[in-house]
């Protein structure tokens, strides 16, 4: 497993863990990209959070699949809390509500920006 100095894995993916059509999607899509993703973590939050911050080099792959409406759905988000709604919804607003220099770090599958300026 490879860290950053700051202890955040190098690569993380986020996403749905399983679709209707994969019920490994969160997994399989981590593999592919050589990331980690929920199930290596001791602490889900924290290193979302970690890998957030504006000084990190964490590389963020994103899986849409599945998602119908990721901006809207990221709405629903309790943002001081990932447990008080759904957890990709809140991995999604913090995405939007991360500084520029954080989401361009963000590389999206199935789709493209969800929070791009037209």
């Amino acid at each position: 497993m490879v860290h950053n100095t700051d202890g955040c894995p190098t690569a993380i993916a986020l996403g749905l863990t399983k679709t209707d059509s994969n019920r490994y999607a969160l997994q399989d899509f981590a593999d592919s990209k050589g990331a980690q993703y929920y199930d290596h973590w001791e602490d889900f939050e924290s290193v979302v959070r970690a890998a957030l911050k504006p000084d990190s080099t964490t590389i963020i792959h994103f899986n849409l699949e599945g998602i119908r409406n990721p901006a809207q759905w990221a709405e629903t988000a309790n943002l001081k809390n990932p447990y008080a709604s759904d957890l990709t919804a809140w991995e999604l607003a913090m995405i939007k509500a991360a500084p520029p220099e954080v989401q361009a770090r963000v590389q999206w599958a199935n789709g493209s920006n969800p929070f791009a300026k037209p």
